[in-house]
C-alpha cells in the first residue's frame, strides 16, 4: 500500500525544494507505535506548513497519535523546519508506503511538495493464514466405570428408553426447540456475567489484559449467535460484515488500547457498545428460534 506523491509537477520557482521524509524504524506490528520524521530546508523568507492531525483521516492508512515539532533553525544558508509524527497502522499489507507533503504558502496559492516515498515492513506475529488455523481436540480415550448388566436393570432401562422414544416422537420438535432456547439463553447469560466482570475490573484496574479477554469472548459469543467465524476476523473485516458505524468506531478504539497501549476515558463506553450490540443480535436470533 502506498500513500502520497513523488512526481507532482511544481511551479518552476519551487521545483528546487525537496522535503526529507522517512520512517525512523524499518519495521512495525499492527497497532504498535511507528515514528515518521519530516524535515524541510528552505529560504528563511518562505512560509511553510506541515500536515496536522486532520490530514490523517480516512482513507489515510495510518492512525495519528501525536506530533512533535522542533524549533526552526535559521542560518545564512536558510531555515530548517522539522517534525516527528507518532503513528500506528491497523492495515495488514506486508509493505506500507507513505510520503507526507510540506505546504508552501504563496501570495496566490498553497503549493504541496513531497519527499521521496518511504516504506516500512509489517512484522508477522502469526505465520500463515489465521483463518485456516484450527484448534486441536483431545480425542484420547478416557477410562469409564464398568456397569453391571443385571437383567432387571436392562428391563428398566429399556422401558425408560421406550417411553422417551414415544415422547420424542410425539413432542420431538417442541422439545428440541425448548432445549435449543434454554442452551442459547444459558450461554448468553454466562457471556454477560463474564463480560460484565471483565468490564468492571477494567474500570478499576485499567488492565489491557482484561479488555483483550473481553474482546475475545465477545467475538466467540457472536460466533454462537451469527454462525460466522468472528474470532478470525479483524476489526476492519467485522466492519465490512456489520454496517454499524458506532460498533466499528468502538472496535477501532479497543484496537488502539490493545495494540497501541493507549487507554482513554472512552474505553469503557466502547465495551458497552459491544455488549449492547451482542444483546440486540441475541434477541433477534432468539426470536427466530422461537418462530422456527
Amino acid at each position: 500500500m502506498s500513500w502520497g506523491q513523488t512526481g507532482t509537477s511544481l511551479p518552476p520557482e519551487y521545483a528546487q525544494y525537496k522535503p526529507v521524509g522517512y520512517f525512523v524504524q524499518d519495521s512495525t506490528g499492527i497497532g504498535l507505535p511507528v515514528y515518521y520524521s519530516l524535515s524541510f530546508k528552505h529560504p528563511a523568507n518562505l512560509e511553510v506548513i506541515f500536515p496536522g492531525k486532520e490530514y490523517f483521516g480516512e482513507p489515510f492508512p495510518f492512525e495519528f497519535y501525536e506530533s512533535k515539532y522542533y524549533p526552526t533553525k535559521t542560518t545564512s544558508g536558510g531555515s530548517i523546519d522539522s517534525v516527528v509524527y507518532k503513528l500506528a497502522t491497523f492495515e495488514i499489507d506486508k509493505v506500507q508506503k507513505i510520503a507526507l507533503p510540506v505546504f508552501i504558502l504563496t501570495p496566490k496559492d498553497c503549493v504541496k511538495v513531497f519527499p521521496e516515498t518511504d516504506s516500512i515492513f509489517l512484522k508477522e506475529l502469526v505465520k500463515g493464514d489465521v483463518k485456516k488455523l484450527k484448534t486441536k481436540e483431545n480425542i484420547a480415550p478416557q477410562p469409564m466405570e464398568e456397569i453391571f448388566n443385571y437383567p432387571y436393570l436392562i428391563a428398566i432401562i429399556a422401558g425408560v428408553v421406550i417411553l422417551l422414544l414415544i415422547g420424542w416422537i410425539a413432542l420431538g420438535k417442541r422439545i428440541r426447540q425448548s432445549l435449543s432456547l434454554y442452551q442459547f439463553q444459558s450461554r448468553h447469560t454466562r457471556f454477560l456475567r463474564e463480560f460484565n466482570r471483565l468490564s468492571n475490573r477494567f474500570k478499576s484496574r485499567k488492565s489491557i489484559h482484561d479488555i483483550e479477554k473481553a474482546l475475545t469472548i465477545w467475538k466467540k459469543h457472536l460466533e454462537l449467535i451469527e454462525d460466522k467465524p468472528f474470532s478470525t476476523y479483524t476489526s476492519k473485516e467485522i466492519g465490512q460484515i456489520v454496517p454499524n458505524h458506532e460498533l466499528v468506531q468502538s472496535l477501532k478504539l479497543i484496537d488502539r488500547v490493545i495494540y497501541g497501549k493507549s487507554v482513554n476515558d472512552k474505553t469503557s463506553d466502547a465495551l458497552e457498545v459491544l455488549k449492547d450490540f451482542s444483546i440486540l443480535r441475541f434477541e433477534s436470533k432468539q426470536e427466530s428460534l422461537r418462530n422456527a
